[in-house]
């Protein structure tokens, strides 16, 4: 049995930080028990780190503490973040342009399309389905 690559995007990992206010919080543990029982890899953008913590900055408003710890979990998650290159620059811009997406969207598929992976998220509407890289809704998942 072959090991599957799945890129979470920032939507997902929010839940595995904060689960006031989430939804499908079932599924995003499943990623991680597959992790767990190696059927899969999680990957996401360095800057999945930067979008996680203004979530929790800004969308949560949650207390110094509870966002220090946060940021502990998530430095200590299977996720294995990726530094972007001239390669995948260059991938997401011609996924933004061709989707008229954003750029930090366009950088989760770009990645998605270079390590053949599926893309979960729970933000459905920030990705647009491609024929080159699979995106799936977290509900779904």
């Amino acid at each position: 049995m072959s090991v599957r690559n799945i890129i979470v995007d920032s939507s997902v990992v929010v839940k595995w930080l904060s689960a006031d206010n989430e939804d499908y919080l079932t599924q995003a543990d499943k990623l991680l028990f597959e992790v767990e029982k190696e059927k899969v890899r999680l990957y996401a953008p360095e800057l999945a780190k930067y979008e996680v913590t203004n979530a929790l900055l800004k969308g949560k408003k949650l207390p110094k503490t509870v966002v220090e710890e946060a940021l502990s979990v998530l430095h200590s998650l299977p996720i294995q973040y990726m530094l972007e290159t001239l390669e995948l620059a260059q991938i997401a811009y011609g996924i933004g342009k061709e989707l008229n997406i954003t750029y930090y969207d366009a950088s989760f598929m770009a990645l998605a399309y270079s390590l053949n992976a599926v893309l979960v998220t729970d933000n459905i509407k920030h990705q647009k389905q491609t024929k080159n890289v699979k995106v799936v809704n977290l509900k779904d998942y």
